[in-house]
Parts: C-alpha cells; structure tokens; sequence
C-alpha cells in the first residue's frame, strides 16, 4: 500500500512517523497533502523524522535526477549493468526531488516548526530531519504546573 493511503486510512495519532527516501516519489502538491496529513496524525510535540533526496536550490527536477544518477553509476559498483540501468530509468522518470527551501516552508506552514538537519551526505544528495510539531502553549503550560 502506498504512504498516502496509509495516511488517508490511518486514524491513530502517533508519537513520532519516519518517512524515509519515499516523498520524492509524490508531485510537489502531494508531498504537501502527505506532510500536512503526518502533522494532523502526530500528538502535539511529536516528532518527524524525514530523510530524503534533495535537489539544490538552483536545480531543475532533470538536473537533480541527473546528478543522482551520476552517483549510482560512480559509487554503486555491487550493481550489475542491467540493474543499474533500471535504477537510472526509475530515477528519471519517477522522482520528483525538491530543495530544501520546499520541505523547511512546507514544515513550518504545517505547525512543524522545530526543525533541526542532523544529516547531509558528501554528495548534497540526501538530508536528515528531526522535525517537532508545535506544542499547545495552554497544554505546555498546564503540564509543566502539574509536574
């Protein structure tokens, strides 16, 4: 089942979602429905933790996907010719990576708003998020007096 069914069945609130090298497979208007979805679903203070392939600021979707591309084929050398082939088939024509300046807007308009990079790789290819939903103030504020 894809993400964006699990998430439109999905009716727990959770703690924490991990979404891993999965969202540059969505349109961009996607990506924005699945991350405010993860935001409806995560308790107040719960965490996202979002690790994906990222397109430079300045980069088209082709260029990015042809920079990936340039990656597998120098570095993924336990790859046989044919596999090879369809990872860079799949990745020119299923990915749609965005920069970073997309995911941090899209965070914040969704009440994400403490956001903290804990990764990048040597390529700028990938990035690592811990991303905490914003707390209700009356809520932080009655815990810590109960405490």
């Amino acid at each position: 089942m894809e993400l964006k069914n699990i998430l439109k069945i999905s009716k727990l609130s959770k703690g924490t979602t991990l979404v891993g090298y999965s969202l540059h497979h969505l349109h961009t208007e996607e990506k924005d429905n699945c991350i405010s979805r993860i935001s409806d679903l995560l308790l107040e203070s719960g965490l996202f933790v979002f690790y994906d392939v990222l397109s430079k600021e300045d980069e088209t979707e082709k260029e990015c996907n042809s920079r990936a591309c340039k990656v597998f084929e120098s570095g993924w050398n336990k790859l046989e010719k044919d596999e090879l082939n369809d990872l860079v088939s799949h990745v020119m024509e299923n990915d749609h990576p965005e920069n970073e300046k997309f995911y941090l807007k899209t965070f914040m308009k969704n009440g994400l708003t403490n956001i903290e990079k804990a990764f990048q790789s040597e390529n700028e290819l990938y990035a690592l998020y811990f991303v905490k939903k914003r707390a209700k103030r009356g809520l932080l504020t009655r815990r810590r007096w109960l405490s």
